[in-house]
């Protein structure tokens, strides 16, 4: 079995690494919660509160439950329908089957929209035999200065320990079509966070949404 490592915490390959030492049982049906830290831009992160915000004083009034919501739920709920539907074989292409080759296309090119740093061109010059040189534009990435290092926001979310297993196990199905590009849990995660930000600022509040986010609070 390939060794990657598909989270911070690497279940998958602890709970395989410890056959032998607990029964089958006491090793996938657990009620442990886990602890993984999540990377937000921070614009992001007080868009996603601005939204909360607004479900809290369109409901407060008629739901006591909803004055507890903060983004922490919000995101545990947008990766537990996630896993839903790939339980159910249902994928964004709303076929019954999971298609794996689109969801790694979709996880694939978000990963470089949300994740991959600035890049700058710059022409160099490079010899092709003694006497002839030709021009060549290559693209390096551009660092992050501390300041902007310091615009992204450590979220730390609790999860269960079923919902992480079953996370690594699909990225593990996964890895056949996601070339050489690494995709752990919390970049899931992130990018279903942050594609729902996304809507968010291109249509402006759901008020469909909004009472759906409600409904499953309680």
């Amino acid at each position: 079995m390939k060794k990657s490592s598909y989270s911070q915490l690497n279940l998958l390959q602890k709970k395989l690494s410890s056959i032998g030492e607990k029964g089958w049982f006491d090793i996938f049906f657990t009620s442990k919660y886990r602890y993984i830290e999540l990377k937000i831009p921070h614009y992001d992160y007080l868009r996603g509160k601005v939204f909360i915000e607004d479900i809290i004083d369109l409901y407060e009034e008629e739901e006591d439950e909803v004055l507890n919501i903060s983004i922490n739920h919000l995101i545990d709920i947008l990766y537990t329908d996630f896993l839903s539907k790939i339980k159910k074989g249902v994928t964004n292409d709303d076929k019954n089957e999971v298609n794996y080759g689109v969801i790694a296309n979709y996880l694939v090119s978000k990963q470089q929209k949300y994740f991959s740093l600035p890049v700058s061109q710059k022409r160099i010059m490079k010899r092709v035999n003694t006497n002839l040189f030709t021009f060549q534009t290559v693209e390096e990435e551009i660092p992050l200065k501390d300041d902007e290092e310091e615009q992204h926001v450590y979220l730390t979310l609790k999860i269960k320990d079923a919902a992480l297993l079953r996370g690594e196990v699909f990225l593990h199905d996964l890895s056949p079509f996601l070339a050489d590009h690494s995709i752990q849990i919390e970049d899931v995660i992130i990018i279903l966070y942050m594609d729902f930000i996304e809507k968010i600022k291109e249509n402006g509040n759901n008020l469909a949404v909004m009472k759906a986010i409600v409904n499953r609070l309680n």
